[in-house]
């Protein structure tokens, strides 16, 4: 429906018929004319009938379906209003709010946990809520058109990061609504922070600040020392071997050697991820690989089964950019949405290997038919997440060149003791990052 001054709503109705200058109406009616003209290279945008017929049916139930919404929303509106933690809806006295959407917003300075694990609580407790909507810098098709960062919106970027849409329906019983206000209610009260004094709050032992002070590895220079002089020496080792490899891809279909990619690392940075070429060029569709995949060559599914294919990130190593144990590289995408994780895990650059790349060696055995970024964001990676967080929680530089000499012996499984040691990563918080990857992984 378009509301406005009578000549901007005329020529909307020129515009929104092909640019004609009479409709039907006009041209069939009583006293009209046959005779038109195309004035404009108008659109298709006139309704159908059957959408007109249905419109004019719930027209007639508007008010009602009106004062229901705005029912609930005031029964939601006295619940919460009594919480520092919570700011709900901005109401206007010269305004008659439509109730479309009910959005909470969190005060997260007063809570310990972030807005995604709000939502999660909310779906233990039976309670379906989202959110009203994702910035639309934050998409892959305008980060990657025109390099947006979260940071350059940063109000956009604050709200959205704080904003809970609660269901708001007509069908809602009054039953249903107090349900919801009950899950609010304890989830808040759960998760208050204790208050110290005027202006300042004291947490209860958050569980995402131990992780951080963790990953700060001692002798962060020593480590990066480590990484570079074995980076060097294996870049040198390695080169008749480099020669070879970049031999047979030539061979294979003369194509390019290298590939790069920009992924995300330390501090949700990007980089160029080098790697040699082990698709054929121009492949087009998704960047996964599913067993016998036809984009991959014959040298690339050699190299593949023995990861040759990522020595050249020996390079990254070199540059700082990577080190040699730590998270995988990951694109953007699937970082916005495991945002919380890859938060923690890149405080430090991302490794060529750490604990789930051993036991995912060969991870394109595990996807089936159908959408395999589907089956990658809500299978596979929430639980090699679990094994990095677990590890990176843990870590120290004795288990590093455990990691470090499994990998290069081909061992699938790393060993077990650091699982044991210091990990503070609950048993229940993999279905925790499975279950927030429902609302997303369609996107």
């Amino acid at each position: 429906m378009l509301a406005g001054p009578e000549d901007a709503i005329e020529q909307a109705r020129t515009w929104s018929l092909h640019g004609m200058s009479r409709d039907a109406w006009k041209r069939y009616g009583v006293g009209g004319s046959w005779h038109y003209e195309v004035v404009h290279a108008g659109f298709k945008y006139n309704m159908t009938d059957i959408q007109a017929a249905i419109g004019l049916h719930q027209v007639a139930k508007l008010a009602a379906f009106h004062a229901r919404r705005k029912e609930i929303a005031r029964r939601y509106n006295d619940a919460f209003s009594d919480f520092d933690s919570l700011q709900v809806p901005v109401q206007r006295t010269h305004v008659d709010h439509s109730w479309h959407l009910y959005v909470l917003r969190l005060n997260l300075n007063r809570l310990d946990i972030s807005r995604n694990e709000f939502i999660e609580q909310l779906g233990a407790r039976k309670i379906a809520s989202s959110v009203h909507f994702i910035p639309i810098h934050l998409h892959r098709y305008y980060r990657e058109k025109y390099g947006y960062r979260a940071e350059d919106f940063p109000v956009a970027y604050r709200e959205y990061q704080r904003m809970v849409s609660l269901p708001l329906n007509t069908r809602m019983s009054d039953l249903d609504v107090e349900d919801v206000i009950e899950a609010v209610t304890q989830i808040v009260r759960a998760s208050a922070l204790r208050q110290k004094g005027f202006g300042q709050t004291a947490a209860q032992p958050a569980r995402r600040m131990e992780p951080q002070r963790a990953l700060r590895v001692t002798g962060p220079a020593l480590r990066r020392a480590f990484d570079a002089a074995c980076a060097s020496a294996g870049l040198a080792f390695l080169a008749p071997l480099f020669a070879l490899i970049a031999a047979a891809i030539k061979l294979d279909d003369g194509g390019p050697v290298f590939y790069s990619q920009y992924r995300v690392g330390k501090d949700l940075r990007n980089f160029r991820l080098l790697k040699f070429r082990s698709m054929f060029l121009n492949s087009a569709g998704s960047l996964l690989t599913a067993p016998e995949d036809a984009r991959v060559t014959r040298v690339g599914r050699f190299l593949r089964k023995y990861k040759l294919d990522e020595l050249p990130q020996l390079v990254n190593v070199l540059k700082g950019e990577m080190q040699l144990v730590g998270v995988r590289p990951q694109m953007r995408r699937f970082v916005e949405i495991f945002r919380d994780e890859y938060e923690e895990l890149l405080q430090t650059p991302p490794g060529i290997t750490d604990p789930a790349s051993l036991s995912f060696r060969n991870e394109e055995r595990l996807f089936h038919e159908g959408s395999l970024e589907e089956q990658y964001i809500t299978k596979i990676l929430p639980r090699k997440l679990q094994l990095s967080l677990t590890y990176a929680r843990a870590r120290t530089f004795p288990s590093d060149l455990d990691i470090l000499f499994r990998t290069v012996l081909g061992f699938k499984l790393p060993s077990m003791g650091w699982r044991n040691r210091n990990s503070d990563l609950p048993a229940q918080s993999l279905p925790k990052i499975i279950s927030r990857t429902s609302s997303k992984a369609s996107t």
